[in-house]
């Protein structure tokens, strides 16, 4: 039995690779992976739903359980934005509850126990929790392919879609603050333009070092028209990415925040950078645990600050903001000698 059904998986492994180099296109020989894998018993992998759980510090996770190649060479695309959305009955949310803030990872990465979780425990040790639902989206079985553009296509096509899904049966929230690393932008930006069709929400979007592949439109990344009740802000350092997450987004707010990272500036920078602000200070188990904090230019603070989370006059401020406009660069204040600066 062990052998029949080992022989069944690696006769659908060579079909998703047929499928593959059709370009996702055969949808009958699809069809015949499912069944083959169904037939071994592997229905739970094939159903991949999005799991809805609450954690014990209080804050929500939410997973998808599925992945690149059961969504590129199995699944039926047209039931991509439609996931079975299982939610853990402890996750309990408030009537009162109408603001929500999720953070997502990048390429390769998980939220769980990371830093993505580690920002949505801050954020949620800072509001209210009658007010506000904080969590992460871990999409990993997504994230972790082959490159960051098939990672991205997975982020834009099917992980962002089944966020929105998510946040949408959650609840009916006034606000949204989405925050994404890396190939995550497109997450977190496909997410939102669902749910701005579906909901009159106030939407926030912040990208940490967006990932942008060559041959892709930057200008596609909040792009929500002219539409007044979405504000998106862009924190990026310069680093070995280069081109592909140094990109002034033409829809977003941008702020350079190359110069004031306390050690070698490396494209995880940003969230490092976007915690502390939040605590007040890098994290005492980081390297960057000696540095000094700086998210202030021109008097204006930058960061959490932005955020409605930290209070609604920040909030106001922020949407005065132009975006599109040229980058902010923050700086290290110079030394002071004798009063003066140096």
């Amino acid at each position: 039995m062990k052998i029949q059904k080992t022989t069944l998986v690696l006769a659908a492994l060579c079909l998703m690779i047929f499928s593959c180099s059709k370009i996702f296109a055969d949808v009958e020989i699809n069809q015949k992976v499912a069944d083959i894998l169904e037939s071994s018993g592997l229905n739970e992998w094939l159903s991949s739903p999005i799991n809805v759980s609450k954690e014990e510090s209080g804050i929500i996770s939410i997973v998808d359980k599925s992945n690149f190649l059961k969504q590129y060479l199995v699944s039926d695309q047209n039931a991509i934005a439609e996931p079975n959305i299982i939610i853990d009955p402890n996750v309990q949310i408030p009537s009162t509850c109408d603001k929500i803030v999720i953070i997502t990872h990048g390429w390769v990465e998980k939220a769980e126990d990371e830093i993505s979780a580690k920002i949505a425990d801050a954020i949620n040790s800072k509001t209210d929790p009658n007010e506000w639902v904080c969590g992460y989206f871990d999409w990993r079985g997504g994230s972790r392919s082959a490159s960051p553009v098939s990672s991205s296509m997975y982020a834009r096509d099917v992980a962002g879609p089944r966020l929105a899904g998510a946040v949408l049966k959650l609840g009916k929230f006034k606000h949204i603050h989405l925050i994404s690393f890396s190939a995550g932008s497109w997450v977190i930006d496909s997410a939102a333009k669902m749910i701005a069709k579906e909901t009159d929400a106030q939407i926030h979007l912040t990208f940490l070092d967006a990932y942008v592949p060559i041959e892709w439109d930057e200008s596609e990344l909040g792009n929500f028209g002219k539409s007044k009740s979405c504000w998106v802000e862009h924190y990026y350092a310069k680093d070995i990415t280069l081109d592909c997450t140094e990109v002034n987004l033409t829809n977003a707010y941008n702020v350079n925040i190359t110069k004031i990272d306390p050690g070698i500036s490396g494209h995880k920078f940003p969230l490092f950078w976007y915690l502390a602000t939040i605590n007040g200070k890098y994290r005492a188990d980081g390297l960057r645990r000696w540095g000094k904090l700086f998210n202030e230019h021109k008097g204006l603070k930058y960061g959490f600050a932005r955020s409605l989370e930290s209070g609604q006059e920040n909030w106001t401020e922020s949407l005065t903001l132009q975006r599109g406009s040229k980058a902010v660069e923050l700086k290290k204040p110079g030394k002071k000698w004798f009063g003066l600066k140096k």
